[in-house]
Order: C-alpha cells, then sequence, then structure tokens
C-alpha cells in the first residue's frame, strides 16, 4: 500500500491522465461503434437495395360521397374491389404495399397519451373508447420495409380473416414503445371500421421501425399497433357488406413498387389486365418521384456519416496510442529511480516485475470500472460492444505489460530507455 501511495505521489499526474484519456477513448469508441452499428442496420433494413424501386401510388377515384356510398351498396360491386385487390396482390410483376393508418378505437387501454390519435367515444352502453394509433398493411408492405420482430413470433398472414370480427382473433404486432405496456398474448379489445375486434400482441417491433408513408421515408412505427391485411378476400353478404365496403376500398390504396427499368406504360397495361380480370376500374395511378429522391439522399448520408464516423475513430486511436505511449516511457522513467534502489538493496528481478505489474493492474482496473459505469448509465445498452472494448482494453494491457518488461530487461542489462 505504501508503495502505491508513493507511486501516486510522483506519478499521479501522469497515471490520471493515462486512465482519463484511455477511459475517454474506450467511450467514444462505444458511442462510435454503437451509432455505426445502428446506422448499418438502417442501412440494411430501410434502405437495402431491394428498396430501390419505382414507386407510385394507387388510389380508388371515387371521389364524391354520393359514388362511394352508391358503389358500396351493392355486394357484387363491394366483390369487384375485393378481386381487385387479391390480383393487385397475388402479381409477381411488382409490389403491391397496402398501407393505411386508420386509427383503432380500444376499450380500457392501458397506455400513455402518446399512443392516442385523436379524442375518446363513449358508446351507448356507456363504455369508452380510446382513439389509438394504428396502421394496417399487407404482408408484402411488411416485408418489403424489412420490419423485424424484437421479440414475439410475429403473424400468420395466410390465416387472417378480418371478416369474422369478434369471432377470431386477429394477431397484431406492437411498436416498440408498447413493450412497457401489453406482453406477449395480451388481448387488446377494439372497434376497427365500427366493427367489434379481439387483437392479440404477437410480437413487438425492432425500435425505430419505420416505413414509406405519406411521401415520407421516415414515417416510425414505435407508438403504432400494426393489423395485418388479409392476403385473401372473402364472399360479400349483406352481414358484412358494409365493413368489407370500407376494408376493401381501404386496402387497394397504396403504393406499387416496380423495377426501374418497367415503364409507367407497361405498369398501366398491367394493372389494366388486373382491372379486367376483376372488373373494376375506379382507379388512377400516380407516380411519386420523391421516394427515389428521399431513398438516395437518406442512403447516401448515412454511407457518409458512417465512413466519417469510422475515420475519425482511427486517426484518434492512431493519436491515443502515441500519446499513451509517450505518458507510459515517462511513467517509466519517473519509476526508474525506486526500481534502481530496490535492485541495489537486493531485491530479486521478479518481485520488481511483480511491483511494476500491480501498478499497471491497478490503473486498468479504474479504467475498467469507470468505464463499466459510464455503460450502466448509458441508455443504449449493447452488450456486444461492450465485451469488444472491454477484450480491447485488456489487448491493450497485455501489450504495456510486454513493452515495460522489454523496458525493465533492457534497464537490468545495463541500457536505458533512450
Amino acid at each position: 500500500m505504501r508503495e502505491l501511495i508513493f507511486d501516486f505521489k510522483r506519478n499521479g499526474f501522469l497515471i490520471f491522465s493515462k486512465i482519463f484519456l484511455f477511459t475517454l477513448f474506450s467511450i467514444i469508441c462505444f458511442i462510435c461503434f454503437s451509432f455505426g452499428k445502428s446506422t448499418n442496420e438502417s442501412i440494411s433494413s430501410n434502405f437495402s437495395r431491394d428498396q430501390d424501386k419505382s414507386i407510385y401510388t394507387l388510389i380508388d377515384s371515387l371521389y364524391q360521397p354520393e359514388e362511394f356510398s352508391k358503389f358500396r351498396s351493392s355486394e357484387s360491386s363491394v366483390e369487384t374491389v375485393g378481386k381487385f385487390y387479391s390480383f393487385l396482390n397475388q402479381s409477381n410483376k411488382f409490389n403491391f404495399l397496402s398501407v393505411f393508418d386508420q386509427p383503432l378505437y380500444v376499450s380500457n387501454f392501458k397506455g400513455a397519451e402518446k399512443f392516442s390519435e385523436g379524442q375518446d367515444y363513449i358508446d351507448p352502453q356507456n363504455k369508452k373508447f380510446s382513439n389509438i394509433k394504428s396502421v394496417q398493411l399487407n404482408e408484402k408492405a411488411y416485408k418489403f420495409y424489412n420490419l423485424k420482430l424484437d421479440d414475439g413470433v410475429g403473424i400468420d398472414w395466410k390465416n387472417i380473416n378480418l371478416a369474422q370480427g369478434i369471432d377470431v382473433e386477429i394477431p397484431v404486432i406492437l411498436g416498440s414503445d408498447y413493450a412497457k405496456t401489453y406482453k406477449i398474448g395480451d388481448t387488446i379489445e377494439g372497434e376497427y371500421y365500427f366493427k367489434s375486434f379481439n387483437f392479440k400482441v404477437s410480437g413487438f417491433l425492432q425500435k425505430n421501425s419505420s416505413i414509406f408513408y405519406k411521401e415520407s421515408n421516415n414515417f416510425f412505427l414505435d407508438d403504432y399497433i400494426l393489423i395485418p391485411y388479409p392476403e385473401e378476400i372473402k364472399s360479400v353478404n349483406k352481414n358484412n357488406k358494409e365493413f368489407l365496403g370500407i376494408l376493401y376500398f381501404a386496402m387497394i390504396n397504396g403504393n406499387i413498387a416496380v423495377d426501374k427499368n418497367i415503364s409507367t406504360d407497361n405498369l398501366i397495361t398491367e394493372l389494366d389486365k388486373i382491372g379486367n380480370k376483376s372488373n373494376f376500374y375506379q382507379y388512377s395511378l400516380i407516380q411519386v418521384p420523391g421516394y427515389l429522391i428521399q431513398f438516395k439522399l437518406m442512403r447516401e448520408l448515412l454511407i457518409n456519416n458512417l465512413s466519417i464516423i469510422i475515420s475519425i475513430t482511427v486517426l484518434m486511436a492512431i493519436g491515443l496510442l502515441f500519446l499513451l505511449f509517450i505518458i507510459n516511457k515517462r511513467n517509466f522513467k519517473n519509476r526508474v529511480i525506486r526500481l534502481k534502489i530496490l535492485w541495489e538493496k537486493g531485491e530479486q528481478k521478479e518481485v520488481i516485475e511483480r511491483r511494476l505489474l500491480f501498478n499497471l493492474m491497478e490503473e486498468y482496473l479504474i479504467i475498467y470500472v469507470f468505464f463499466i459505469l459510464f455503460y450502466f448509465f448509458f441508455s443504449n445498452h449493447e452488450f456486444e460492444l461492450l465485451q469488444i472494448i472491454l477484450i480491447v482494453q485488456t489487448l491493450y494491457f497485455l501489450v504495456e505489460v510486454l513493452i515495460t518488461k522489454l523496458w525493465l530487461n533492457n534497464l537490468f542489462d545495463g541500457g536505458n530507455l533512450d
């Protein structure tokens, strides 16, 4: 203990400089690697080459309320809309991305105000419903935007049947912000287009999951409930005509992702064929040039930022290694006088090495403690990155031990450090 106190008194400034620099560097590396990892994941999921497509928006052309209402009054007309959706969804010429953000009325809602979309309402039975943010989408949209689960089993898309209402449970996926509010297997009672449903929580999205919607690549889903659209339509009858009439029109209003080498004329020709097969012609096609512009700009920005972060980290590492080498050499020189006294008193070389090794271990123990404390107070707990930084610190410690032993052997052999 007296040796340690003496060492700190003589070399305290150098020791604390080393601890500060190495801890600071470890923290910066952790933050940079964490940013790099999240950036790389964002590029892979939200800006992959598979999403580098031409995007068109498909909308129905029944703009007038009277037209829309008259069309939906006929079961056969509603059936044509459902068939039109089915053919769109089954096409191998393009990806039909059906996405809509109809809010969901939920009874006995457990969540906070941030999940709300608008005003609550009370039904005739005096039951309160909260108006909650919700997105409905088909499987192709889910896959196209590379949505991934952080927990749960996900959705069996082939068995989705919204026509039956409360008679069957509909699996839903919740945004990451719901993780502390609901758990896997919970049932959410709600009303969707005036029809009662029991929704079963089947998974939670990864944090910062997003899709292209409403002319933006940054439509984040952290505080949304995701309701799956069915793959196939069901027969329309007088009991479900009202509900399916609204649902099917919502489902056909979506985006079409097509290879950039396919012209607009070719796409229109393909849609004409689908319209003829389904006997539905009340639609319009709008090209969305903003998607490709945003896609390319955001992807390039993320890649450039990642390159800058990597370059800065490498330059810092080189600078730090140089500074640490100078500090360690100066530190060792300051300890030489004490080492020579111990040597002249007859202390064994191995004992002196152990003393020096103990000093180094003490320094790195303090570095470990400070860095781990930072990790637990840091919001982004990347355990793999923690392990990598600790391994790098340990490897550098071993390198420093080896260099110190070489210096010490040189000293014992009558040499010097210069």
